[in-house]
């Protein structure tokens, strides 16, 4: 009996598997040098914003102190308030000029427009000692969803910009009678104020105000389950986006692993009819660990904590389910053993892989928890693959075609941003995830082929 199918059957898949690895060790390297934007500064009137503004008039003003305050009427307007401390000299340049003041204001907005306020109307400016003080009024981008109001002041709808503070201090005021629901990232929330800080020496060294994580959420003061009401608005506020990215994304990388993984089952059927169960799990735990080594001596591993997760994951399942098909074969000879077996190791090598990713990158434990379900269902496609080969070879192809392409969908689903739409070079990595699935999966469903022998 052959213990396994000829190399030369498997010299390209080697190759292609190689390829892969190359690709995905160096698409960390070209994805932030291609999808690297500028962020926009958040407040077009705050420090080094007003200071072009002078420029462009032939004023040379230096501002030390920057705050903007954003007052919100309920009614769909807000008031904007910002005060740029001068420097001395700057002030007397500018003291008994009022119309150049308001110029140098109106001069900012027009000249270099980059914040999320266009078209103010009212706009003011005064100067008394050294502190110019500007007013405007805008229509406020708010949504109202759930009982509870979206200020959508610095949503990108997703689309990869953001702002950041280019103020010392900027505040987003809710209306009386109200309070903020919501934790905005990197804020500060007292009641109904919003307040990031940031600096206005340095146009961006300030905090991003990232899309989906900016949003100022309020609700009336007695509202009754504020937490709940809030939940619900910011999930229907970004459900389009994630539905939108599931079709550009996901859909595509599930039909291509479609493909990979027929062809991947028609050759763990053929497979697994020629070898013994005891034989095929040998082979499948030594193939884990000669990959193991194979990555360590290539220094693959080392390249970051990814890296090495993921191939603590793919090998350490390999071991594991080859390991249990030669003590513990009864585990695999149903699907349904096949596919809890192949679950509840994939959990443990999740376990691993996260506790290793914490341990080095000492994160939070709720980032961990999350890192744990995002493993889990990253190795799902492969820990169910000697399921998927059972059933195949068992005479139910689709249901073991139909048991990987959803496993793939799950773990897409995870991988997928909800709030923000990644770009076009994701797809590149997704394509290159599904293959490497794909590849990695076939010798475990033609372990699991083998069991229909018995």
């Amino acid at each position: 009996m052959q213990s396994s199918p000829p190399p030369i059957r498997f010299s390209g898949r080697r190759r292609a598997a190689s390829l892969v690895v190359v690709l995905l060790v160096a698409l960390p390297l070209v994805a932030p040098a291609v999808a690297s934007p500028q962020p926009d500064a958040a407040c077009d009137v705050c420090g080094q914003k007003f200071e072009r503004g002078a420029e462009e008039l032939g004023v040379s003003v230096n501002v030390t102190h920057s705050t903007a305050d954003v007052y919100l009427d309920g009614g769909g307007a807000a008031t904007w308030v910002v005060r740029n401390r001068l420097t001395p000299d700057s002030a007397a340049r500018l003291r008994g000029n009022p119309e150049r003041v308001d110029a140098v204001a109106a001069a900012a907005f027009e000249t270099y427009p980059e914040g999320p306020v266009e078209n103010p109307t009212g706009l003011t400016a005064t100067l008394s000692n050294r502190t110019v003080t500007i007013r405007y009024d805008h229509d406020a981008p708010t949504d109202r969803t759930a009982g509870v109001t979206l200020v959508e002041y610095f949503d990108t709808d997703g689309y990869d910009y953001w702002y950041v503070v280019n103020a010392d201090r900027l505040t987003v005021v809710a209306p009386e009678g109200t309070r903020v629901t919501n934790d905005p990232a990197e804020a500060t929330v007292d009641g109904r104020n919003v307040t990031w800080r940031g600096g206005s020496e340095e146009l961006w060294s300030g905090p991003s105000l990232t899309d989906g994580e900016a949003r100022v959420v309020y609700a009336d003061a007695d509202a009754s389950l504020p937490g709940v009401r809030t939940t619900a608005a910011l999930w229907a506020d970004v459900l389009p986006i994630y539905l939108d990215n599931i079709r550009t994304f996901l859909v595509p990388t599930a039909l291509a692993f479609g493909l990979l993984a027929a062809g991947g089952l028609t050759v763990a059927r053929y497979g697994g009819s020629r070898v013994d169960p005891e034989t095929a799990g040998r082979a499948v735990a030594g193939l884990g660990v000669a990959a193991t080594l194979a990555a360590l001596v290539g220094g693959v591993v080392w390249e970051s904590t990814n890296n090495a997760a993921a191939l603590v994951g793919l090998t350490g399942l390999a071991v594991l389910l080859g390991g249990v098909a030669v003590v513990r074969p009864r585990w695999l000879r149903t699907a349904r053993g096949a596919a809890l077996t192949g679950a509840a190791a994939a959990l443990g090598c999740a376990g691993v892989a996260t506790l290793g990713s914490w341990v080095t990158l000492a994160g939070p434990v709720p980032a961990t928890a999350g890192g744990l379900v995002s493993w889990w269902t990253f190795l799902l496609p492969v820990a169910l693959s000697p399921a998927a080969g059972l059933l195949v070879a068992q005479g139910r192809p689709v249901a073991g075609w139909g048991l990987l392409v959803a496993a793939l969908v799950v773990a897409g689903a995870v991988f997928l941003p909800v709030a923000t739409r990644p770009f076009g070079l994701l797809l590149f990595a997704m394509f290159a995830g599904a293959a490497l699935a794909a590849v990695a999966a076939t010798p475990l469903a033609t372990l699991g082929a083998s069991f229909a022998r018995d």
